[in-house]
């Protein structure tokens, strides 16, 4: 039996068959408007919490990559440090026999004729001594002198300053080359 439709409301109250169509598609437009809305809030909720994910794994990764620099870092100083102490010790090797150098100090304090002293000396790394000595009279001075060239110690004397104070006497300062 077909159905039936009963209206117990006048015809001019009810709605033109025009409206009512246009009435049925609006709801069926509004209806898949939302399907599509929630759907595209879900999907945008799923990038979100997929993102985050990724973010948070590159966040720890990258800590990761930090504490393996910092430790990298700390490593390679290490290096640094043992490599500055090689050459350090490479170029007190290359000195070569410095305690030679000092023992032949001992051989120019030995010839010292009195009324000299040594003021200052200086070694450098080459093994050249710089001596300043103080002299009273230019007697003891030459005794100096001839004492200095006399050591077999040293190739050449080289007079740097010479110079006389009345109240000091002669101040004279020699760079002595060693025997190699």
């Amino acid at each position: 039996m077909p159905a039936v439709n009963i209206n117990l409301l006048p015809l001019e109250l009810s709605a033109k068959s025009g409206v009512a169509k246009l009435a049925v598609l609006l709801k069926k437009l509004t209806v898949l408007l939302l399907s599509v809305f929630l759907l595209l809030g879900a999907i945008s909720l799923a990038f979100i919490i997929i993102f985050s994910a990724e973010i948070n794994s590159v966040i720890k990764a990258n800590e990761a990559l930090k504490v393996q620099i910092s430790t990298l870092e700390s490593a390679e100083q290490k290096n640094i440090l043992v490599k500055d102490r090689l050459a350090k010790i490479k170029s007190i090797e290359a000195q070569g026999d410095i305690l030679g150098v000092v023992n032949s100090l001992g051989g120019v304090s030995a010839t010292l004729p009195p009324g000299v002293s040594i003021s200052d000396s200086d070694i450098d790394i080459s093994g050249r001594t710089k001596f300043s000595f103080k002299a009273a009279d230019s007697s003891a001075l030459s005794s100096l002198l001839a004492g200095l060239i006399s050591l077999p110690d040293y190739k050449t004397l080289i007079i740097k300053t010479f110079t006389f104070a009345p109240d000091i006497g002669y101040l004279i300062t020699l760079e002595a080359v060693p025997n190699e």
